[in-house]
């Protein structure tokens, strides 16, 4: 895989595409990544065997870059749930490694599947799921049982299906955890950083001296495609958050969904 003008042309314009939804939707964009990275290494002749987890590894990689401004601007703001996000994070931590394993060794033809189930059902989802206000909050053993099964649970998905895990989180912390909606977009950036960095480095691990694979590659991930990709969403996700303050929501949501919907159904059917 060597990197052509053609090349650098593709990845600058995946990632300014990927950068731009990132913002306006406040996402980790890794439903966007995961399919056009996969393309992208199987059009340069890299087997689907080794071209999946790549992608995956490798959306993980740049999810982790992408959230870092965010992170520490969430940090700074204190605009999170300390408690629940330590319980989230530690069993993250755990899940993604079991996810990235998973993702390194099962059928690529189930984690395509599975992929597109899971990306539409959050499709829909984001379709029918309405913002309450929640209600009281008691830090009891329930409420830690909760956020470590969550915290678990989503990360897994998050190492296996190569995305950050943020569109599944944040309705999460709301209705099982009580979590306003303003802290649970920040806890779920938080966790989104560290499991997405847990799951990369689980891919890296399980990819490593694996035969077969290209150049400027680190286990599974292609740091090449991370560096180009991650740093040129990072330059233009700015401007899809301007936009996305000027924007309706409830149209944005409209739009994600419907975003999410077509990239699930489409790779369910062509796989």
């Amino acid at each position: 895989m060597e990197f052509s003008i053609s090349l650098l042309t593709e990845l600058l314009i995946i990632g300014g595409l990927v950068g731009f939804l990132t913002g306006l939707f406040g996402i980790g964009g890794g439903v966007f990544l995961v399919p056009t990275l996969l393309y992208l290494f199987m059009k340069e002749g890299i087997a689907v065997e080794l071209a999946t987890p790549m992608a995956l590894g490798t959306s993980l990689g740049i999810a982790f870059i992408a959230s870092l401004a965010t992170t520490a601007s969430h940090i700074k703001m204190r605009s999170f749930d300390p408690k629940i996000a330590t319980a989230i994070v530690v069993s993250g931590i755990f899940g993604a490694q079991f996810g990235a394993l998973a993702g390194s060794r099962w059928d690529p033809i189930i984690v395509h599947r599975l992929f597109g189930m899971i990306v539409s059902l959050i499709g829909i989802y984001i379709l029918i799921f309405q913002i309450t206000e929640p209600g009281e909050q008691i830090y009891d053993r329930i409420l830690w049982t909760k956020a470590i099964v969550i915290g678990f649970s989503v990360s897994f998905f998050s190492g296996l299906l190569g995305i950050g895990g943020g569109s599944m989180m944040i309705p999460l912390l709301i209705l099982f955890l009580e979590v306003p909606y303003p802290k649970a977009v920040g806890t779920s950036t938080l966790f989104m950083a560290v499991a997405s960095l847990s799951g990369a480095a689980g891919y890296v691990f399980n990819g490593w001296q694996r035969a077969g694979l290209p150049t400027y590659t680190l286990g599974y991930i292609h740091v090449g495609v991370l560096l180009i990709t991650g740093i040129t969403i990072l330059l233009v996700a700015k401007f899809g958050v301007a936009i996305s303050h000027r924007a309706s929501p409830r149209i944005l949501a409209r739009i994600l969904a419907g975003l999410l919907l077509f990239i699930g159904i489409r790779t369910l059917y062509f796989t």
